[in-house]
């Protein structure tokens, strides 16, 4: 199940072949969906909420992939990312990120 922001749902769910997808209202909401999951991918169509986001995902304890708009929320702060980071976690940086 791919949890997208509303803004984003329209554009990327019909581009989408196969995977259940869901709006949500905001971080507290993802975590909460989120919480059915084994593992939660965050960045790709994150925007400026990346940051809250991870935050929220970093309590359900739930594994997670890292990837695009997380790094540029926590660009000047790499030490508040890695404390969020208590669950396993795989980060997929590319270069300019």
């Amino acid at each position: 199940r791919l949890l997208w922001p509303p803004d984003a749902l329209p554009i990327v769910a019909p581009r989408l072949l196969s995977p259940m997808v869901a709006p949500f209202r905001d971080a507290k909401d993802m975590a909460e969906q989120a919480k059915a999951g084994s593992c939660v991918v965050v960045g790709p169509a994150a925007g400026d909420g990346a940051r809250a986001y991870v935050e929220a995902l970093a309590e359900t304890g739930r594994p997670l992939v890292l990837d695009a708009d997380v790094f540029t929320a926590f660009k000047d702060d790499a030490a508040g990312l890695s404390a969020l980071l208590t669950a396993p976690a795989v980060l997929t940086p590319h270069a300019g990120e």
